[in-house]
């Protein structure tokens, strides 16, 4: 028996492996009982790689979110910056500036999320009771809405993370039983057939293509252009 290599994926394991095992137990008269069985090891796996996937789907996505809320916050930082810097007459500088931006804008966007959003905070603190910030208060409601977009957006990520390593994990256990399993099928056939090891071999795919016919398949016409 061609034991699959253990970086083989647990798709392909279903998809060729498992499958080809499946048709085989269920086809001979003396096997039906161990194709339901194995049935069962497959939804296993299959289930496990179906729970894998959609939450690698969703921390992708939960990631793509992240993304546009962190840009649109980044954004809403630079349009306070502008707004600042017309109340102080043009001027980007100074006690009351520095005050409203600890970190220079263009470094401040570059923060890690969990920083940005704690610099956010300090900065609609000081725009909410800065006496120097008349125009730039203006821009409080959109910071903190952005603001509280990328913290749920953050907060979002970092459980899609979570339940990705979870469902990674409980793949990677789905995959061990599947595989020890494979094994052991492989076993109960060499008990039930021990003077028949061609057969025994039979019942698991081999990575080579199927025997040829004698004749080749016809091949189609291809259409001929017309004048």
């Amino acid at each position: 028996m061609m034991t699959p290599e253990q970086k083989t994926s647990p798709r392909r394991l279903v998809a060729f492996f498992g499958v080809y095992l499946l048709a085989r137990l269920g086809v001979h008269p003396e096997t039906t009982s161990l194709a339901a069985l194995w049935q069962r090891i497959m939804d296993m796996l299959k289930a496990a790689l179906g729970v894998s996937e959609a939450a690698s789907e969703r921390r992708v996505v939960a990631r793509a979110t992240l993304d546009f809320a962190d840009l649109t916050l980044d954004n809403a930082v630079r349009a306070v910056a502008a707004a600042a810097k017309a109340d102080l007459g043009g001027r980007a500088g100074g006690p009351d500036w520095d005050r409203l931006f600890p970190v220079l804008p263009g470094e401040a966007v570059r923060l890690p999320i969990a920083k940005e959003i704690d610099m956010v905070k300090r900065m609609e603190s000081e725009l909410a009771s800065g006496a120097a910030w008349a125009g730039a208060r203006a821009q409080l409601p959109a910071l903190t809405a952005k603001r509280q977009a990328l913290e749920g957006a953050y907060a979002d990520y970092r459980a899609a993370i979570v339940a990705s390593d979870i469902s990674d994990h409980g793949l990677a256990v789905a995959k061990e039983e599947w595989r020890n399993s494979y094994r052991s099928v492989f076993g109960g056939l060499t008990e039930r057939f021990p003077a028949d090891k061609a057969l025994v071999e039979s019942f698991f795919w081999r990575e080579t293509e199927a025997r040829p016919s004698e004749a080749p398949a016809p091949q189609p016409t291809p259409p001929q252009p017309t004048a």
